[in-house]
């Protein structure tokens, strides 16, 4: 079992440094950037020490450092990238991908697929945990412009030809309709 502490330290310095890579624009942003992926590793690590298996605690570390992210971005006013490409990366699972390249290389077949089957399961659940996290702001801006459109009209909607929900306002029906 890892410390917590020793993970989240070994996390910040891998995000902070891909945050240079990517060109994270201020030594703030970069601090930040470090600070959630460091959050991230600190509630994956913490989850396999309590005793979840590898998929299930990146779930959890993926719904942290979304969170956080997505904070940050709409206080900072930066992209949403900004903070979970560098976050995101301590947590990708390399090491098992790795442990599958030298398993079937070594004609492990059955090894080398258990790794790979792992490695897959827990890029998807980072992708999930990002992608229901990611969704929830974009649901509750979608519900907030489907009440009243900018004049304050209520949105119309019409099925087109393809059989494709189209949106249009009462303003865009007087444009069509002169």
């Amino acid at each position: 079992m890892v410390p917590v502490l020793t993970a989240a330290a070994g996390a910040f310095l891998a995000s902070a440094a891909f945050g240079l890579l990517y060109n994270v624009r201020s030594w703030k942003l970069l601090l930040c950037a470090g600070l959630i992926g460091a959050l991230g590793t600190a509630v994956y690590q913490s989850a396999v020490n309590g005793g979840l298996e590898a998929p299930a605690a990146s779930f959890y570390g993926a719904i942290a450092f979304t969170c956080a992210s997505w904070v940050s971005a709409q206080v900072a006013k930066v992209p949403l990238t900004t903070f979970t490409a560098p976050a995101l990366i301590p947590l990708v699972p390399g090491g098992d991908v790795y442990r599958m390249m030298v398993a079937l290389l070594q004609g492990k077949m059955a090894e080398g697929l258990s790794w790979g089957l792992e490695a897959l399961a827990v890029a998807g659940m980072l992708i999930l945990g990002m992608v229901l996290v990611s969704a929830v702001p974009y649901a509750l801006t979608q519900l907030r412009e489907e009440r009243h459109d900018w004049d304050g009209s209520a949105r119309k909607w019409r099925l087109s030809a393809h059989g494709v929900a189209a949106r249009l306002t009462d303003r865009n029906k007087r444009k069509n309709d002169r």
